[in-house]
C-alpha cells in the first residue's frame, strides 16, 4: 500500500466518521498553518457546527486526494459555469501563505478543526 492509498483510506474513514457526527484526529504535515499548526501536530476535526461556518474557522478540505487544513477567509456564491448558481464557494488560505487556495465547493469541505495538540 503506497502513500496515496493510505491517504485515500484516511479520507474515506474521515468522511464516514464525520458523517455520523463523530470526530477524527490525524497528524498534520507541512508548514502552511505555521505557527498554529506545525508538522506532527494532532488535529481533531468535527462536522461543521454551522453552514456556512464563520470566516476565520479552520476547515479541513479534500482536494485531489489530499487533505488541506486551512483557514476560511471568505465565502462567495457560485456563478454560472462554476459549482452551480448560488452554491457556496469556500475560499481558504494557510496562515503562512499570502495567496488563497483555489476555491472549494461544499462537497470538498470535510469539517472544522475542533482542537490542535
Amino acid at each position: 500500500m503506497d502513500h496515496h492509498d493510505v491517504q485515500d483510506a484516511q479520507i474515506d474513514l474521515m468522511r464516514e466518521i464525520l458523517g455520523r457526527g463523530g470526530t477524527f484526529t490525524f497528524r498534520a504535515f507541512g508548514h502552511s498553518m505555521f505557527p498554529m499548526i506545525l508538522p506532527g501536530t494532532e488535529v481533531t476535526v468535527r462536522p461543521l457546527r454551522s453552514v456556512p461556518p464563520p470566516v476565520g474557522t479552520i476547515l479541513v478540505a479534500e482536494r485531489s486526494g489530499t487533505l488541506v487544513c486551512h483557514r476560511l477567509v471568505r465565502l462567495t456564491r457560485g456563478k454560472q459555469g462554476g459549482p452551480g448558481p448560488g452554491a457556496l464557494v469556500y475560499h481558504l488560505r494557510g496562515d503562512a501563505h499570502r495567496e488563497e487556495d483555489p476555491p472549494c465547493d461544499e462537497s470538498q469541505i470535510m469539517g472544522e478543526v475542533e482542537a490542535v495538540k
